[in-house]
């Protein structure tokens, strides 16, 4: 099964509702991961999705604390 309003709600602090949304309804209508469509579109590098995406990270709110404070947007 998947969640296609997981991402949204979980990384408005980095791209915004709007877009954090239109990656998710992408993956979702292209079968890709949100972190395959975040990187194609440059949003991301491949080593910030592995971890902002990692889900050790996503379930460790003082982690995702850190991650988004020191990341340089």
């Amino acid at each position: 099964m998947r969640i296609r309003y997981l991402y949204p709600s979980l990384f408005p602090s980095i791209f915004g509702y709007q877009v954090a949304n239109n990656i998710a309804s992408e993956a979702y209508e292209k079968n890709l991961t949100v972190k395959e469509v975040a990187v194609e579109k440059g949003l991301l590098n491949e080593a910030e999705a592995a971890e902002l995406l990692n889900p050790e990270n996503l379930t460790d709110a003082v982690k995702m604390y850190h991650l988004l404070n020191s990341r340089t947007l």
